[in-house]
């Protein structure tokens, strides 16, 4: 079984600034640059035959290019045990991408978990365990990241990732890439 996920990773000048946001707050454990995406569809662990079949699905799949917004700080679970993420608006564009992408991996016969897509780039991960002292660092560390200048991201592609599990973190790899339609102009 390989444990994958469907994404879009962020271009060079936007990992500079989400790098620059994770400053600030030594509990929460920085996304690693590498690491860097937005989620189209948390795959799970399925097996290599599942994933040929998802790639050649994906590789079909006809979207034009477009661009989205990264901009406010949102807490992804729960202060005490979740994350820190950039909220992402990409607006009709990504919502197709993201259904489009869907519906190929249920083609392949995949099981999406079923709940909203909240587009987002996780940027920090929290400790388990958060005491009031803490949790009020969290809220001030928010309070004067949300603000920051929205991060203007013009997405020609999108991928297949594969993700191990270590003790340190996980590992993403990109298994395949999938170009969008350039857009007009």
């Amino acid at each position: 079984m390989i444990r994958s996920f469907v994404a879009i990773p962020m271009p060079d000048h936007a990992a500079d600034r989400l790098e620059r946001l994770q400053e600030g707050l030594p509990m929460a454990r920085a996304v690693p640059r590498e690491n860097l995406h937005l989620t189209l569809a948390f795959l799970d662990g399925q097996p290599e035959a599942v994933l040929r079949a998802l790639s050649d699905f994906l590789a079909e799949l006809a979207a034009p290019a477009f661009g989205l917004r990264l901009a406010g700080v949102t807490v992804l679970g729960r202060k005490e045990q979740g994350a820190l993420a950039v909220a992402v608006d990409g607006g009709e564009a990504l919502r197709g991408l993201q259904a489009r992408v869907a519906r190929r991996a249920e083609m392949a016969g995949i099981d999406l978990e079923r709940r909203r897509f909240r587009p987002h780039v996780t940027i920090l991960r929290l400790p388990k365990r958060v005491d009031s002292a803490e949790q009020a660092k969290i809220q001030a560390w928010i309070d004067r990241k949300a603000g920051f200048e929205p991060i203007g991201i013009q997405v020609d592609r999108f991928a297949l990732f594969r993700s191990v599990l270590t003790k340190h973190g996980a590992i993403h790899d990109v298994l395949c890439e999938y170009p969008l339609t350039p857009a007009e102009n």
